[in-house]
């Protein structure tokens, strides 16, 4: 009887699989989007992580990298691609667990080059949340400190499930995307 709940969770997953994720339309001037198109509702229980690490490059060149957005694959494992809408919008290709794959428009919130970036996802998204990535010189090993702030929503239940049947941690994949950005730049000459 234990194989009953299993089997239940791939169907409900099938459905999540092929299911259209509804994408923000691009934006065709700063008078179209609301300052309210990405808050997330503080009434929830939110989820933050945060995690940091010191990356052997002057803080330019890690926010020069991670500000091109197509950067991110490189060192998000289940972001499979990201596409460039305009200065402030992106469209994100994820692989999620059991080969669910979601969809979700990314906005730039504020920008403080080279120091802090902020962004989140748009309404819409299957998993909702804020992302943060601040960079400071390190004086101690000459390095910067990359620190990575996630704050998000549960994610429906389809995602959890699916989350919950392979073992998926945040937290830990939050860390692994850090060390390898650090990789990432730390091979790359300057």
């Amino acid at each position: 009887m234990r194989t009953l709940p299993v089997i239940l969770a791939f169907l409900l997953l099938g459905s999540v699989a092929s299911a259209s994720v509804p994408s923000a339309s691009p934006r065709s001037n700063e008078a179209a989007i609301p300052d309210t198109a990405c808050p997330l509702p503080e009434t929830e229980h939110l989820r933050i992580i945060e995690k940091s690490i010191i990356v052997d490059r002057a803080p330019e060149d890690v926010y020069a990298f991670w500000r091109d957005l197509t950067h991110v694959p490189e060192f998000m494992e289940r972001v499979e691609s990201v596409e460039i809408v305009d200065a402030e919008l992106s469209r994100w290709n994820i692989k999620a667990p059991l080969g669910v794959h979601l969809h979700w428009t990314v906005q730039i919130l504020s920008e403080s080059a080279p120091h802090d970036l902020a962004w989140c996802t748009r309404d819409g998204a299957r998993i909702r949340y804020q992302g943060r990535i601040e960079l400071k010189s390190d004086t101690a090993s000459g390095g910067t400190q990359a620190t990575l702030r996630l704050k998000r929503r549960p994610p429906d239940p389809f995602i959890r499930v699916a989350m919950s049947l392979t073992g998926w941690n945040l937290e830990t994949e939050v860390q692994m995307s850090l060390l390898r950005l650090k990789q990432r730049l730390e091979r790359t000459p300057n």
